[in-house]
């Protein structure tokens, strides 16, 4: 029975009430724990093979603890994969196995218990002088390595600007609906107001140039999911705009992200108040990661 609380299972990363963390698994291990850290182990347990097993386990759980993480990523990442914590198979199971063994080993032998004795001012030295090295030589290694083409297509990863609004302006203002993307434009004409999720996001930086260029201030809305559920209305919006004294609304979504309603309704509403109203129709969404696609 002593044993039976080594193979609950708990589920980090589940909203489970019952194997979730925290959640009633969780908490039986908790109690488990408790109980024998308090009335301690019969010696019958404690002085068998397995109970020995754990004991020297334990020795090493620090060390195992600091090690496995870093490398289960290492092993498995992928280009543009994010962080892949699944094993794909037993083959990578059992050298991710082997890898931790290893490394956790030679943590608590050269760095826990530490056997010889060395000069923390040369060590700290020693340790400033290898991270400034791999700092300044590993983008070196790094454009050697990586061609021309893969360069492109890791900027196209990263080519994006700040999300919707930027965070100082939710610093600065947390209650705004709205913000200027030209806020440096001089000469005023007239002023738009860029409507939409994601996919007006993708293109606000393209779009307030042109218009800028066209002497347009461009207004953009805080909001990620405005006409949709839990996101401004289109009577918020029209307000919004009115406010501002935009005399041209920009609807750009993803497909099927609103319904032909929404936009008639807000097309309606805006007209009622002297606004004119764009749909620039939804860009196709591909099926897979294109740079990772690309990549290969």
């Amino acid at each position: 029975m002593y044993y039976l609380y080594l193979f609950f299972y708990v589920d980090g990363q589940s909203l489970s009430v019952f194997s979730g963390h925290p959640g009633l698994v969780a908490l039986l291990v908790c109690v488990a724990t408790c109980l024998v850290l308090v009335f301690g182990l019969p010696e019958s347990i404690e002085n068998n093979n397995i109970s020995q097993f754990l004991v020297v386990l334990g020795k090493y759980s620090y060390s195992i603890y600091l090690v496995h993480f870093p490398i289960i990523v290492l092993y498995l990442s992928e280009p543009f994969g994010g962080t892949i914590l699944e094993i794909p198979n037993v083959i990578d199971g059992f050298v991710i196995f082997c890898l931790i063994f290893s490394f956790s080993y030679f943590l608590y032998i050269f760095v826990e218990t530490r056997p010889f004795k060395f000069n923390m001012v040369k060590a700290s030295i020693a340790c400033t002088t290898a991270i400034l090295a791999m700092v300044i030589l590993l983008p070196v290694f790094k454009n050697y390595f990586t061609s021309s083409q893969e360069s492109k297509i890791f900027n196209a990863f990263t080519d994006r600007s700040e999300y919707r609004c930027g965070k100082l302006v939710r610093i600065i203002d947390p209650s705004t609906s709205s913000c200027k993307l030209s806020a440096n434009l001089q000469d005023v004409d007239s002023s738009v107001f860029l409507v939409g999720n994601s996919h007006a996001d993708s293109i606000k930086t393209a779009f307030s140039k042109v218009a800028e260029q066209n002497n347009i201030l461009t207004y953009f809305l805080v909001q990620n999911n405005p006409l949709m559920r839990g996101g401004m209305d289109s009577a918020s919006i029209v307000a919004e705009a009115t406010l501002n004294g935009v005399e041209h609304i920009v609807v750009h979504f993803s497909p099927n992200s609103i319904s032909s309603e929404t936009v008639t309704q807000l097309v309606s509403l805006a007209q009622n108040n002297n606004i004119s109203v764009t749909l620039i129709e939804p860009v196709p969404v591909w099926s897979k990661h294109v740079p990772k696609v690309m990549f290969s």
